[in-house]
């Protein structure tokens, strides 16, 4: 029998390496369904699965934050907390939800979700309007964008992209967390290693060194607190995309698709002075446990010694770590070193990190390295998204940056192409670089095909 679940919700040490981080996602032009229709779905998500993300609160502790249910101490409780994670708007701009979502203050919900409902679309403002002579129309739905605010330690992209799914179909499945395999970690260094021990002496061996001795630094612009950071974005429309494929298979180059365009944009920054030593590139380890499922985070960044602006040296280093396990020795060592720092805070030796932003309140007043993360996502599951019109799909996503002179750039394939967002704070970086950075990359594809927000 089934007790009563818990008020409380631990989470992972795995998960807790990200504990300062939270990501911002915005999607335009959507049939959306109404505020009521999400919010009895958060409904039924309460009675199956209270726990979730989504109905709980990031309480801070001495170890890292852990979640709080609001779905077990009654209907009043629940209903205040709804309140608080659905907000409705009638802002449908992806980008300005996004600066939104960035600029708020610290707080310490979860998941934050915003409708972005375009009043024209709303039948009531059409009184010649009548739903009842279309039977394939829905009067509940309306176009818009949706947004949501998500707190990194409680999932990576592929966690996060099945909820906002789930959240725009009215899919309850989706947004259940999925069936777990036991110490995931464990298992996919057994399946990796387990056979050829000596293997895993080699991925350790080439995971180092971790970062570089010197880095590039930046001044700060405004001289403070680190503030919040900011995003910009470019819209590659598949053509160019398809542009970039065409020129790799006609020259022959090893470097994929992925690392060509990557390496234009590292390159972009360049130019305008926002260069790096070497690079991170986000990897996904999933693939290590066979395709189980893993909700959380199972994914992490080595980092690379290479010219981030050579496609053909950045794509081979990739492939090279990736063949040899490197981004699964990583998740494994900062595991190690959260769950080190839980130890040492649980007895009041470190501070351990509490909420998303804290860091924000951090003074800037002297250099800071300058660093460039590259995340790339050929297969987001956008495309299901229910888009009214999938040639003009908007799909943003706003990263935290690595620290204040980083530079955090997210490569993201939707319907209409593939989307390009550099995150940045511009208490560091100079926003006016990073938009002739971004138009340069559009341009270098296709100069008339390029559409810079």
């Amino acid at each position: 029998m089934t007790g009563p679940a818990r008020a409380t919700r631990r989470i992972s040490v795995r998960d807790r390496t990200w504990a300062p981080f939270r990501t911002v996602y915005a999607f335009g032009r959507l049939r959306l369904p109404s505020p009521d229709d999400v919010r009895d779905l958060l409904l039924r998500l309460a009675e199956v699965e209270p726990q979730h993300p989504l109905l709980c609160v990031l309480e801070p502790t001495s170890a890292g934050p852990r979640l709080r249910s609001q779905a077990v101490s009654g209907a009043a409780v629940l209903a205040a907390h709804l309140d608080r994670v659905l907000a409705v708007t009638d802002e449908t701009d992806p980008a300005a939800l996004c600066d939104r979502l960035q600029a708020d203050p610290v707080h310490d919900l979860a998941v934050a979700l915003v409708l972005g409902l375009d009043p024209a679309s709303d039948p009531a403002s059409d009184p010649a309007s009548d739903p009842a002579s279309d039977p394939a129309s829905d009067p509940a739905e309306r176009e818009g964008c949706l947004a949501g605010s998500i707190a990194h330690a409680v999932g990576d992209g592929a966690t996060k992209n099945r909820w906002l799914l789930g959240i725009a179909q009215l899919d309850l499945d989706l947004l259940r967390t999925p069936e777990q395999p036991r110490l995931p970690l464990v298992q996919a260094a057994w399946r990796t290693w387990g056979r050829r021990p000596q293997h895993a002496v080699a991925a350790v061996r080439a995971a180092l060194p971790l970062g570089p001795g010197t880095e590039p630094t930046s001044e700060p612009r405004v001289p403070g607190p680190v503030g919040a950071p900011v995003t910009r974005s470019v819209l590659l429309p598949q053509a160019v995309v398809d542009a970039v494929r065409a020129e790799r298979d006609r020259t022959g180059t090893s470097a994929s698709v992925a690392a060509l365009l990557m390496a234009r944009t590292a390159a972009a920054l360049a130019a305008e002075g926002i260069s790096s030593a070497g690079c991170k590139v986000m990897a996904d380890c999933r693939g290590s446990l066979g395709g189980a499922p893993v909700s959380g985070n199972f994914a992490t960044g080595p980092w690379l010694d290479v010219d981030p602006t050579d496609a053909a040296a950045l794509g081979a280093a990739l492939k090279r770590v990736t063949a040899a396990g490197v981004p699964l020795v990583l998740l494994g060592a900062v595991t190690v070193r959260t769950g080190l720092r839980a130890a040492l805070g649980r007895v009041g030796v470190v501070d351990v990190v509490g909420l998303p932003g804290e860091g924000r309140a951090a003074r800037v007043d002297g250099p800071v390295p300058q660093r460039l993360t590259l995340s790339y996502q050929g297969r987001t599951g956008f495309e299901r998204l229910p888009w009214t019109e999938p040639t003009e799909a908007r799909a943003v996503i706003a990263a935290e940056p690595d620290g204040p002179g980083g530079v955090t750039v997210a490569f993201a394939a939707g319907p209409a192409g593939l989307e390009v967002d550099a995150s940045f704070y511009p208490t560091v970086t100079d926003p006016g670089a990073v938009e002739r950075a971004l138009a340069a990359v559009a341009a270098s594809g296709a100069p008339a095909e390029g559409i810079a927000v």
